[in-house]
């Protein structure tokens, strides 16, 4: 057997999804929180358990119209019927004491007040009931309208992250790449650079290697030249010296042996021949100069 909450929780949800007029809704949930404990047995389904909201909906609706009816049926058999046109008028009623009517009347009215004043305070503590249940109900679907909401933008949230997360992924990736692109460019492009260089720097070197022989080969011609011209002048001027040398010792010889001419007999004599033979020795041979 099902709770009274589970009831009106139901004809809510019913209520809610067929869009049923707010003043219906109230008469019905009314008529559920007056329905006594041992009704709700026939809102519980032996197969499936409690039954679908709307079949609950329409036997609480078809309950609730089958009451209305039955209660104007009993008290419509309490009002007098007026007599129709034409009939015969009603017979005198007997004399009645005004005083006690009116205690009558005083005493129907305050039950009437009383009896008012109960179904206003029940009416009211039903209302108050009911609209404790519809809170209740309310805040219970706000609450997992909620948990609903919050679970689905945790979910959309994670979707994005995952999306950005693979996005920056790949942004990391593309700039990796075209990192590593440009570094192998720059370095293609600077081990270029670096052989031009080289070669450029090999050529400077063996243009001035080159020069550099070609002057000292011309250095050490010219000097090979000039030492060649200094030792030919020495020679010529040692030759010439020698040559004087010789004229001089050649005269001295002859003017010396026209002079001794007497004398070379003398014991003496050998001993200038020997110092002119010594002198002529003294002298080197000329060098023939390359």
């Amino acid at each position: 057997m099902v709770s009274q909450t589970e009831v009106i929780d139901a004809v809510n949800a019913a209520a809610t999804s067929f869009g049923m007029d707010g003043t219906e809704l109230e008469q019905l949930l009314g008529y559920v929180a007056s329905m006594p404990a041992d009704e709700y047995r026939d809102f519980t389904s032996p197969v499936a358990g409690v039954q679908d909201p709307k079949a609950i909906l329409e036997l609480v609706r078809s309950r609730f119209k089958a009451q209305g009816v039955a209660y104007g049926s009993q008290h419509s058999v309490s009002i007098t019927a007026v007599p129709a046109a034409g009939a015969p008028a009603p017979t005198a009623q007997p004399y009645v004491d005004m005083a006690m009517l009116k205690d009558l009347l005083a005493e129907q009215a305050r039950s009437l007040k009383d009896a008012l004043v109960e179904e206003a305070r029940l009416q009211k503590d039903a209302l108050a009931e009911q609209a404790r249940l519809q809170n209740d109900a309310l805040a219970r679907w706000l609450a997992e309208h909620a948990r609903l909401q919050k679970d689905a933008l945790a979910e959309q949230a994670r979707l994005q992250n995952d999306a950005l997360a693979e996005q920056s992924r790949l942004r990391s990736d593309a700039l990796a790449r075209s990192l590593a692109e440009q570094a192998r460019s720059q370095k293609d492009a600077l081990a270029e650079q670096a052989r031009l260089q080289n070669d450029a720097l090999a050529r400077s070197l063996a243009e001035q290697a080159r020069s550099l022989n070609d002057a000292l080969a011309e250095q050490a011609r010219l000097h090979n030249d000039a030492l060649a011209r200094s030792l030919a002048e020495q020679a010529r001027s040692l030759k010439d010296t020698l040559a004087e040398q010789k004229r001089s010792l050649t005269a001295n010889v002859q003017e010396g042996l026209v002079d001794n001419a007497p004398r070379r007999h003398h014991p003496n004599w050998a001993a200038p021949r020997r110092q002119w033979a010594m002198s002529k020795a003294a002298v080197p041979k000329e060098k023939k100069v390359l």
